[in-house]
């Protein structure tokens, strides 16, 4: 019996010695607020104080297990001739949070979204470069089926960039598969038409003629659910070859896995659509910040419509 005790107190103190190395190595996130965010939640973040309050964002904090927050560029104020010039940089604004590695990626997806924060992402380590290791590792399982990946130089872009959030692609095809694993994280999101049933109020809330268009529109039967349900899934596989997930360890790499798409359905279930719908798609898309479209289509014959747009 007393060998029994002896082991428990043994595994009981090799917890209790450990416990501090097994459940305190968190991950750190590098956070933004917009220009707009209310005071008292910035105080909160700078304070090292995220859940403190009673506001939806500091109770989303609580939930994540978010409790330790600090300034990056606290130190750098006075490097600048006056305070608005540090203020109007938005240098305040950027913060390095603390979470569980477990809670990572649901924070990332949450707090992306959310109307305050302007792009959060993982404070990843970074390496210097030698000449014996100058391309990063990518874990996506079906890279090396991607021969015009490296045909295209790819690689190296990801050395420098994987593109950035505010980028706006519009893709003009046959929709896209909202639910595909490998792409959650690569549609637009209009935040004007999103949040607390925006999305199917059948309110044009932003006022920019297209009522409840919170994920792009769908111009063949002008209605907001632009799903793909082309018989090839076209929309959905030249959408992942622009920017579905990298390193998630899921499908393929892209080529822009940070920019976002702008879901522009014109083309039906046999690949078909109309000049006119395409135009419409241009102007619309335009008019939501698009600079770059995509168009995996064409034609013989001339098209004044078209060219003119």
């Amino acid at each position: 019996m007393l060998k029994y005790k002896f082991i428990s107190f043994a595994f009981l103190y090799f917890l209790t010695f450990n416990s501090v190395f097994l459940f305190s190595q968190n991950q750190d996130l590098i956070l933004k607020f917009k220009k707009e965010t209310p005071s008292n939640i910035i105080n909160n973040f700078t304070n090292n104080s995220p859940a403190a309050g009673n506001s939806s964002f500091s109770k989303l904090c609580f939930n994540l297990g978010i409790s330790n927050s600090r300034m990056i560029f606290k130190d750098f104020k006075n490097h600048f001739s006056v305070s608005k010039e540090y203020h109007e940089s938005g240098l305040d604004r950027i913060f390095i949070l603390k979470i569980n590695p477990s809670n990572s990626e649901k924070a990332i997806k949450l707090l992306s979204n959310n109307e305050y924060v302007e792009y959060i992402e993982t404070d990843l380590k970074i390496n210097l470069e030698n000449s014996d290791s100058k391309s990063i590792f990518i874990n996506d399982p079906y890279l090396s089926y991607q021969y015009y990946l490296n045909l295209s130089g790819i690689p190296e872009v990801w050395n420098n960039t994987y593109c950035d959030s505010t980028i706006i692609i519009g893709v003009i095809d046959s929709g896209l598969d909202f639910l595909h694993q490998d792409l959650q994280q690569s549609y637009f999101i209009n935040k004007g038409e999103y949040g607390n049933g925006k999305e199917s109020n059948g309110i044009d809330d932003d006022n920019n003629g297209f009522t409840d268009d919170w994920r792009g529109w769908n111009f063949i039967d002008y209605k907001n659910d632009p799903t793909d349900d082309n018989k090839f899934s076209h929309g959905t596989a030249v959408t992942g070859i622009i920017n579905a997930s990298i390193n998630n360890g899921i499908g393929i790499a892209s080529v822009a896995p940070k920019s976002k798409v702008l879901v522009l359905r014109c083309f039906d279930i046999d690949g078909y659509g109309k000049e006119s719908d395409v135009a419409s798609a241009i102007l619309y898309g335009a008019s939501m910040g698009v600079r770059i479209f995509n168009f995996s289509f064409g034609d013989y014959n001339y098209s004044t419509s078209l060219f003119r747009y």
